[in-house]
């Protein structure tokens, strides 16, 4: 099982080993296959008891409290293995399956098998200032935060946003010279703003985002951990930043800039690695553990699984801090 468990482990440090390097010359290749690629994540022998673990009694008007809540460690984002996961019976294609997708079955001495299909660790823990520098990092990065330049959360203004980017290493262009052309060292990229104004859902708070101008002299972004995509809200190929249709009301347009991510200076801010953190949890447990890239399907692994993820997170926060029932109707997570 140990020769298992190392396989499993380099092949979890891969995408850092991996990491996509930053071009010195020339626009960036567009590549959604390296950055949304999707993993499989096995554990073998996994106990009756603790793949069901978890409360049973907080669904459907139960009555758990706080004070008796386990925190289920399968799935690795979810809440309960019967309701999300496909059955021994169902036959699934790891690779045609859509992100989130798992499964177990029975072996013969009464233990599991489990699987899941998750994001890499490009897409989850890459935001869109990397993804737009061309550049993996294994946190968010963030505009000013290696350049003494650090951004005001609540007051983020693209006055801000330009003096940070610029402290990193940017070069500010005009939107003719980005449009029409492309330079000889390193590309464009464009930036906006989201302010307190445009805000229309709960928790909203300002938020820049960032696109980039690749090779093939079409624009491609990423938002957040959501997958990178060469397309708008509206699935139209983006071909001028301005002109496309962006979700998140990202409403300001703050300007656009020439980069060459191996001259910049790119400071992160970490992210919670949700993922790694269960696998670790089911090697705690003694488990034969494998984790393996899966081949990429665009039609599935470039889709947006990050909002349900967020939905039910904090469904699952809020019962931890108030002791609460937990109502819950079934999610089709298969």
């Amino acid at each position: 099982m140990e020769g298992c468990i190392c396989a499993a482990a380099l092949l979890v440090l891969l995408p850092l080993i991996c990491a996509p390097l930053a071009s010195a010359v020339g626009a960036p290749q567009l590549n959604l296959a390296e950055w949304n690629r999707a993993y499989k994540y096995t554990a073998k022998r996994v106990p009756a008891a603790l793949l069901s673990q978890g409360n049973a009694a907080m669904y459907d008007g139960g009555s758990a409290s706080h004070d008796a809540y386990v925190e289920p460690m399968f799935p690795l984002q979810g809440y309960d293995v019967q309701r999300q996961c496909k059955g021994p019976k169902a036959a699934v294609n790891p690779v045609q399956a859509k992100l989130g997708t798992c499964q177990y079955k029975p072996n013969k001495d009464g233990t599991f098998t489990y699987w899941e299909k998750q994001p890499g660790d490009w897409s989850r823990l890459s935001n869109c200032y990397c993804y737009a520098l061309d550049t993996y990092k294994g946190a968010w990065c963030q505009p000013g935060a290696a350049s003494g330049v650090p951004l005001e959360q609540n007051s983020m203004t693209c006055a801000q946003l330009k003096k940070a980017v610029l402290a990193d290493g940017a070069v500010e262009v005009t939107r003719q010279v980005a449009l029409n052309t492309q330079p000889q060292a390193g590309h464009f990229v464009a930036m906006f703003l989201r302010p307190q104004s445009s805000c229309n859902f709960a928790r909203c708070q300002p938020d820049f985002h960032f696109l980039r101008k690749d090779a093939n002299g079409l624009w491609s972004q990423k938002a957040g951990e959501s997958p990178a995509t060469n397309r708008d809200a509206q699935g139209q190929l983006i071909k001028d930043p301005q002109a496309a249709k962006l979700q998140g009301q990202y409403t300001e347009m703050c300007g656009y800039f020439r980069v060459e991510p191996a001259k910049m200076k790119i400071g992160t801010m970490p992210v919670p690695n949700m993922i790694s953190n269960g696998v670790n949890k089911w090697r705690s447990k003694n488990l034969e553990v494998f984790v393996e890239p899966l081949q990429y399907n665009a039609e599935v692994d470039a889709a947006d699984a990050a909002t349900d993820y967020a939905m039910l997170q904090q469904q699952m926060f809020a019962l931890q801090r108030s002791g609460r029932k937990l109502l819950m109707q079934k999610q089709q997570m298969n």
